[in-house]
């Protein structure tokens, strides 16, 4: 099971700090009440519990997953993914309430940008293990490229600023996506 996440933050929130980049900080909140989640949609290792007996039959992938200054993520997608793969339930409980500390050091456009390169990483890692036939890799290749092209022109000439931060961000995403799956 899984919760809402709820950030208190370290310093004063940045004004580009828009609700679009709180999934890089594990900020998690449905709109709906208790509920079932449905892949891609998942806890966060924030806020998560499990039966004991799950964990005997499945594991996190070890070679994902923050390890000292790593950003990589995306076991927990993983492990989620083949979870519900195999016909087990996740409940999103929305009085299952953890706050979650945001130290200032995360409070930049720094941090925010090796955050996503590192979910770039951490995806195509998952891609490529899942997914290992060359069409699927080349046809994903291809619909990040175009993404990146979109993105590109929008962080140019889009008119608010805090739109083209969001769509540079996703160019960061795309390309370590893209250098991951080559």
């Amino acid at each position: 099971m899984g919760g809402p996440v709820v950030p208190v933050y370290g310093s004063q929130k940045p004004e580009w700090l828009s609700d679009h980049f709180l999934w890089a900080y594990s900020v998690h909140e449905r709109d709906e009440s208790d509920s079932y989640y449905v892949f891609p949609d998942h806890p966060l290792g924030v806020n998560m519990t499990f039966d004991k007996k799950m964990l005997r039959t499945l594991r996190f992938d070890e070679k994902l997953g923050r390890k000292g200054t790593n950003l990589i993520s995306w076991e927990e997608s993983k492990f989620f993914r083949e979870l519900m793969r195999q016909g087990g339930q996740v409940v999103y409980l929305s009085n299952a309430l953890v706050y979650h500390f945001i130290p200032p050091e995360r409070l930049t456009k720094t941090w925010l940008k090796k955050r996503h390169e590192a979910e770039g990483v951490g995806v195509a890692i998952g891609i490529l293990q899942n997914n290992s036939g060359r069409a699927q890799r080349l046809f994903k290749s291809a619909s990040a490229s175009i993404m990146y092209i979109i993105f590109w022109v929008v962080s140019i000439f889009y008119p608010d600023k805090h739109f083209r931060f969001f769509a540079k961000m996703k160019l960061v995403y795309l390309v370590s996506l893209l250098k991951g799956l080559s």
